[in-house]
């Protein structure tokens, strides 16, 4: 009879991988970028519908933003 085997098996390993707590300092840089210029395009897009858009719609979008 053959032993148990007690290997790990490779999908477990990969699954339990935490990704890293660190990034360089330019990626970081460059996301926080990123998401201000998104957030600055949301609320430029949100005061354009507010200002011509249907008044429920405005309401709509004036408490969802």
């Amino acid at each position: 009879m053959a032993a148990n085997c007690k290997k790990r098996l490779r999908s477990e390993v990969v699954d339990t991988m935490e990704p890293p707590k660190f990034v360089a300092y330019d990626d970081y840089l460059a996301l926080f970028n990123h998401v201000v210029r998104l957030t600055d395009m949301v609320n430029h897009l949100r005061g354009g519908i507010i200002e011509s858009g249907v008044p429920k719609l405005s309401l709509q979008i004036a408490n969802t933003c």
